[in-house]
């Protein structure tokens, strides 16, 4: 796979990553539309990085799960379709489904895994920034852009310019193809 197949992976990658988040989170339905635009897709990454850890632990959690308790029972009345166009009352041991399961949620957690070491690689490009501090404070602890204007005594639209700054760099590693042709649209 080279470098532009990767990217545009990743970029696939993060969207369904900040979908299933939502959705196994529960708050799918209280979080605003993520947008087409490559910036607002970085501030949905930043906001949300902490839930993306909170998943990896979701999905450690069902697998201990699993193995422990093992999988539900179903009813031994309810059959099961098979593609050859059978029925059956399930043909594979629970060993069987219980190591296609962890093997399943092994699957996510790696994927899981890649989305985020792409983010952090993203972070990493910023992080000598000496306004990097804002990203931290402002995507992570939540704290908002005027508090940190009056407690470090600069304008609040220069201190959201610095701020801005680093996400559309951000961007540019999350979403390269996206951004550089947001920016070119605006030559053309």
């Amino acid at each position: 796979m080279n470098e532009a197949q990767f990217m545009e992976q990743i970029h696939s990658v993060v969207g369904s990553a900040i979908k299933d988040a939502f959705k196994e989170l529960g708050i799918e339905n209280k979080v605003k539309n993520v947008g087409t635009n490559s910036f607002k897709k970085t501030e949905q990454v930043l906001w949300n990085y902490a839930a993306f850890h909170d998943l990896l632990k979701v999905k450690e959690d069902q697998i201990r799960e699993v193995l422990e308790n093992g999988i539900p029972e179903k009813s031994k009345s309810i059959l099961e379709y098979q593609p050859s166009g059978n029925w059956s009352s399930g043909l594979e041991t629970t060993d069987e489904q219980i190591a296609e399961i962890v093997q399943g949620i092994q699957d996510e957690i790696k994927w899981i895994e890649g989305v985020l070491y792409k983010i952090d690689t993203a972070l990493n490009a910023i992080n000598s920034d000496p306004n990097y501090f804002l990203i931290e404070r402002y995507y992570f602890n939540g704290e908002r852009i005027s508090d940190l204007a009056n407690e470090l005594k600069i304008d609040q639209p220069l201190l959201t310019m610095r701020k801005n700054k680093l996400v559309r760099q951000m961007a540019m590693h999350l979403f390269p193809k996206e951004t550089i042709g947001e920016y070119v649209e605006g030559i053309a």
